[in-house]
């Protein structure tokens, strides 16, 4: 008997002797035929830091991703890559007898970096009034400041503080393609004996304003 499937096959058969006794078997013939790589993901730009999922079809295939930079599993359909330069990620699946392998493979690029540097720590004097000045990439469209205490604005790059307690203020900014960033700047209020002030005059007239003569003081416990 000659036979050439196209497909899976399972063939079976039957023999039966003069004295009527019958013996069965049967044959799995599998079939491998030709078939294409396709990464589902087009090729694309990410922010650096992030991950993309790629997925690569047909499925039930043997996998071998080649790529210089992170990856989950190169083994699997789907793995998980975290680009830090432009790459190509390129996929090569194979039928389990080697009968077969295709090729596809994605272009990733990594948008242009965006950074803040908020500064150095800085301590100032009680009630004094600071601009923070910040460092930005030349790519940033949009500010975000946090939290909202004693500062002038929250969506512009150089707010002015007024220094009533010691905080530390996040900027976060976002670039032209969408990628952000984040630091952050500590102000601290000096604790000195000059920060201990007697008024020169009161006006003890009932209006709840300078009533009472009494010392203005930061710092001090006793």
């Amino acid at each position: 008997l000659n036979q050439q499937p196209n497909q899976t096959t399972d063939y079976f058969a039957i023999s039966e002797n003069e004295f009527g006794c019958i013996s069965k078997d049967s044959s799995l013939i599998i079939v491998l035929n030709p078939f294409q790589a396709n990464i589902a993901n087009s090729d694309t730009s990410i922010c650096k830091g992030d991950s993309i999922h790629l997925i690569v079809n047909p499925t039930g295939k043997i996998v071998n991703w080649y790529t210089n930079t992170s990856i989950s599993i190169s083994q699997i359909a789907n793995p998980i890559v975290y680009p830090n330069e432009n790459n190509y990620y390129k996929v090569e699946l194979s039928d389990s007898l080697n009968c077969y392998n295709s090729k596809d493979s994605i272009f990733i690029k990594l948008k242009q970096p965006v950074w803040v540097d908020a500064g150095q720590d800085i301590v100032l004097p009680f009630q004094t009034t600071y601009t923070l000045m910040p460092n930005y990439s030349n790519n940033v469209i949009n500010y975000l400041w946090s939290p909202l205490y004693d500062i002038s604005c929250s969506h512009c790059p150089n707010p002015a503080i007024e220094v009533n307690n010691s905080n530390t203020y996040q900027i976060k900014v976002t670039s032209d393609s969408g990628c952000t960033a984040k630091d952050d700047i500590s102000i601290f209020i000096e604790c000195e004996s000059v920060k201990f002030l007697m008024p020169n005059a009161f006006t003890p007239n009932n209006d709840g304003v300078n009533d009472i003569y009494k010392p203005y003081n930061r710092g001090i416990n006793n």
